[in-house]
């Protein structure tokens, strides 16, 4: 379960009941080491992913629904930045999992719609955080495309 001590919560004014609506929460990026609300950025990615997923039905809260009210970086490149994803409720790693897959996917089809890894999204940059009764796990992922995939079915499988 969400530990309410966290101090990276706490620092920024997030109670318990705040979060405690939400399944999951996408989280600036330097959630974990700014000082104060001025420092955070979120990335244009995770601002897409997190329409997604409401698109979806997942209750899900990103930095503006926190009150965090970060900037926004908008890097130009190859590269995907999700920022920091906070799965509170493990039922809807699925959902998540397949919306991620799909995103990274769709970015790599052709005109025709077939699947191409060359001179596309070259890397992917996320924090995953699941918490389950028997604690959390945190997964730091700064990689491939096809090899994130991957990680994420096995999530999904498990």
């Amino acid at each position: 379960m969400l530990d309410p001590e966290n101090r990276d919560f706490e620092k920024f004014g997030i109670s318990k009941t705040d979060i405690e609506k939400f399944k999951v929460l996408l989280l600036p990026e330097n959630f974990e080491e700014a000082t104060d609300k001025d420092a955070l950025y979120d990335a244009t990615d995770a601002v897409h992913l997190s329409k997604k997923l409401k698109g979806q039905g997942v209750s899900c809260a990103n930095s503006l629904d926190l009150n965090l009210n970060p900037k926004i970086l908008d890097r130009r490149g190859e590269e995907f930045w999700f920022g920091i994803i906070y799965v509170i409720d493990s039922v809807v790693l699925p959902i998540l999992t397949s919306l991620l897959a799909a995103l990274i996917i769709d970015a790599h089809k052709d005109k025709d719609q077939k699947i191409v890894y060359k001179s596309k999204v070259s890397k992917v940059h996320l924090k995953l955080k699941l918490e389950k009764a028997s604690g959390s796990t945190t997964i730091k992922y700064d990689g491939d495309p096809k090899t994130l995939i991957k990680v994420l079915e096995g999530l999904q499988n498990n």
